[in-house]
């Protein structure tokens, strides 16, 4: 029951963003109601201070295991609540960019990179393995959100232009089919018992799929 309650929760959220605003515009409307209560001076909102605190409590919530992650070693390939500590930052750093005063929108670009990159990532394995079916089947709740999330970003929620979009894409996808050359190692394939490589503690390994997150980040922040 408590999987099938978050699994509600867990699609129902990006669902409702997107219905909401498309054809209704709740979302939209509500941003603009909390625009126009200004605090401390005008032109300084609710929703600007909203925005400001979501993102320094993600920064916050990222940065406070920084000494401990030191501590072990290298940075760069140090995982965090299930991922790579830095691929969480370059999607915050992106998140901030965007959305330091208007944090529906910088949810919505980090959300692009991240469902761009998870969906061809997720695609990848599954021709590379040849279980494209039982790697969908796998992984099908997190696909359903990727493209509510894509869908939520397209028709309600853009924030890039469209040549930056384009070029994220482009440098995923080509990064993908080049790892695919070099062999696709990976630290972890969740759908096998147990998920963890012989490639977990690889240095090497962890560094690409750190620069599979960071590079579209980057391209997102240039």
């Amino acid at each position: 029951m408590a999987f099938s309650l978050f699994l509600l929760v867990y699609i129902g959220v990006p669902f409702l963003f997107l219905i909401l605003e498309k054809p209704f515009k709740l979302v939209s409307s509500t941003r603009d109601y909390m625009n126009r209560l200004w605090v401390f001076r005008e032109g300084f909102s609710i929703y600007n201070l909203m925005s400001f605190f979501i993102l320094l409590g993600a920064w916050i919530y990222f940065l406070a295991p920084l000494p401990q992650l030191l501590s072990k070693g290298n940075i760069f390939i140090e995982t965090y609540t299930d991922g790579h500590w830095l691929s969480w930052v370059g999607l915050i750093a992106v998140m901030t960019v965007f959305g330091y005063f208007d944090i529906i929108k910088g949810v919505y670009v980090a959300a692009f990179v991240y469902s761009v990159h998870e969906l061809s990532w997720i695609t990848a394995a599954g021709i590379f393995y040849n279980m494209v079916w039982s790697i969908y089947v796998h992984y099908w709740p997190i696909m359903i959100v990727m493209v509510l999330l894509l869908l939520g970003y397209f028709l309600a929620y853009r924030g890039l232009p469209t040549y930056k979009e384009a070029l994220v894409i482009t440098v995923i996808l080509i990064f993908d089919a080049l790892w695919m050359a070099a062999g696709f190692h990976v630290t972890v394939e969740n759908w096998m018992t147990p998920p963890a490589t012989i490639y977990f503690s690889n240095s090497i390994v962890n560094v690409v799929e750190v620069l599979s997150w960071v590079l579209p980040a980057v391209v997102c922040l240039l």
